[in-house]
């Protein structure tokens, strides 16, 4: 060529010879050419190569290393060509073919200009036509219903439709261009949020040169009333309103509780008041009942005497010899007081409430009780107690259960039960609650896996007038009364308690209570039982 660079065509491809490199660079069909078989090769004035092939001519720009390829449908005589081919004079240049030959001038062949006509049609909103021809159209208002968009394009090129390539973006939605052929040429988009759009696209001419002014539809999807800044203003000023509002109406509520505390502790003084009067009545049959004896002190005389006769015993050491004392010897003195005090107040306790249900002055006040959550809290107060002797203490109890009794009468017996299984279980035992229902009763237990009580006391254990009484695991000291106590309580409820047990292996508790209303345990109780 002009330059000096020698060409080289073969059957399989454009071969450019590299002398620095003593080699060939290869241009072939995947390089852009119409077909890698080279028939003709021809430079114009300006320098750029002319390539007949079995397919076509193509036209090599050196500077762009690009190749820009004709055929039939351009107004060659066929895709075919041989190795005719010359330059004429006036630097036109002639190739041959099967079919005739083509003579051009080069330099009036327009690369770069000569596009075809942009064309916008069938526009869609919400899948129906808006318009049939868009072309002209350059703006357009849509609702924020109106979101969903399609339409087809394309450029007015008769000659070769299927070359030409587009590309095409949807401004404010998309920054990257999309290229497509011309079989895709419609394009949708569905649930567009309010804002600005502008609808770009462009295409190829006949020789692959991209249009530089590409086709613009712009439109805009105004927002929904309640997402207007108005709109949003009103809103924050009716949040504020609503605020004070409350405000105002708290103050009032806050005013009006006022005085209505005021009255309401004006009104429990006055009951207070009636409280008091009614205190010193009581007193009065206090004293009248504490001068009444009855055949339960026989039995515990002694036992009211011994813990009593320990805090004598104690007390008189501490206060003789306290400084001539061990700390070792303190720490166990002042141990034993606590113990005969626990003791004592125990059964104290019991004996007062035994006293008051002899009497037939034991309130009587039941309401249904959720079993399980009522054992829970009971198992709580007694879970330090059974962790000093390594003894699992569990209520699996279900929670759905419930009964019909006095809350107070219940818990007292519980605590009874509880306390003795884990003063009779030794270290690492265990302590369980169940319960079973039948009908319209529901029965408690209470199993240890203590020390367990022989056959003949059993029948003692719930009798007044029979002396048994013995220490726990750990040498502690019952009151003798739990038991009976727990018993009147129980039959008061119209339910019934009783004890299984084998010496040496642990003992089961069992006690009976109502799970409804009735006003008359005693008639079923004796159906259950």
């Amino acid at each position: 060529d002009d330059s000096g660079s020698i060409w080289i065509g073969t059957e399989k491809a454009l071969n450019l010879w590299l002398p620095d490199q003593n080699g060939f660079k290869k241009y072939d069909q995947s390089s852009g050419l119409p077909s890698s078989h080279i028939k003709a090769i021809l430079q114009d004035n300006e320098g750029h190569l002319w390539i007949s092939t079995v397919n076509g001519i193509s036209c090599f720009n050196q500077k762009s290393n690009s190749f820009t390829n004709f055929y039939n449908y351009n107004g060659l005589q066929d895709n075919e060509f041989t190795n005719a081919h010359t330059k004429l004079s006036n630097g036109d240049l002639a190739f041959g073919g099967s079919a005739g030959f083509n003579v051009f001038t080069p330099e009036k062949i327009d690369f770069e200009n000569n596009f075809p006509p942009l064309v916008l049609f069938n526009l869609t909103i919400n899948d129906s036509l808006f318009y049939a021809d868009a072309t002209d159209l350059e703006f357009f208002d849509l609702t924020h219903k109106q979101n969903t968009i399609s339409l087809e394009f394309g450029a007015a090129n008769y000659i070769s439709p299927s070359k030409i390539r587009y590309r095409y973006r949807l401004s404010g939605l998309e920054t990257e261009w999309s290229e497509v052929t011309a079989a895709k040429r419609l394009v949708k988009y569905s649930h567009l949020p309010p804002g600005k759009y502008r609808f770009e696209f462009t295409s190829t001419n006949e020789y692959g040169r991209w249009n530089p002014r590409p086709k613009q539809l712009a439109f805009i999807i105004s927002e929904p009333w309640w997402q207007n800044i108005w709109f949003r203003l009103v809103g924050i000023i009716l949040v504020f309103v609503l605020f004070y509002t409350i405000l105002k109406f708290r103050e009032f509520r806050l005013k009006r509780s006022e005085t209505r505390l005021k009255l309401q502790v004006a009104h429990k003084t006055e009951e207070l008041s009636a409280s008091l009067h009614q205190l010193e009545e009581s007193e009065k049959k206090l004293k009248q009942l504490n001068q009444t004896k009855d055949k339960f002190f026989s039995i515990i005389s002694h036992d009211l005497k011994n813990p009593v006769y320990a805090l004598k015993q104690v007390s008189g050491i501490l206060s003789e010899k306290f400084y001539d004392l061990e700390e070792g010897q303190k720490s166990e003195l002042i141990n034993s007081l606590h113990r005969s005090i626990d003791h004592t107040e125990r059964l104290l306790s019991n004996l007062l409430l035994w006293s008051v249900s002899q009497k037939g002055q034991l309130k009587f006040s039941p309401i249904e009780i959720n079993l399980c959550g009522f054992c829970n809290q009971i198992v709580d107060l007694h879970q330090l107690g059974a962790s000093q002797k390594n003894i699992h203490l569990s209520n699996l109890i279900a929670k759905n259960e419930s009964v019909f009794a006095d809350g107070n009468m219940l818990s007292t017996i519980l605590h009874n039960l509880i306390s003795n299984a884990i003063k009779f279980t030794g270290q690492g035992g265990k302590v369980e609650l169940r319960s079973t229902k039948s009908g319209d009763w529901m029965t408690i237990s209470v199993t240890d896996t203590g020390k367990g009580v022989s056959q003949q006391n059993i029948e003692k254990l719930f009798k007044a007038g029979e002396k048994f009484k013995t220490t726990g695991t750990a040498n502690e000291e019952g009151t003798g009364l739990g038991l009976i106590l727990c018993k009147e309580l129980i039959e008061i409820q119209g339910g019934k308690i009783w004890v299984e047990s084998v010496e040496g292996c642990g003992s089961t508790f069992y006690l009976i209570l109502p799970t409804i209303n009735k006003d008359k345990y005693g008639e079923d109780q004796d159906n259950s039982g």
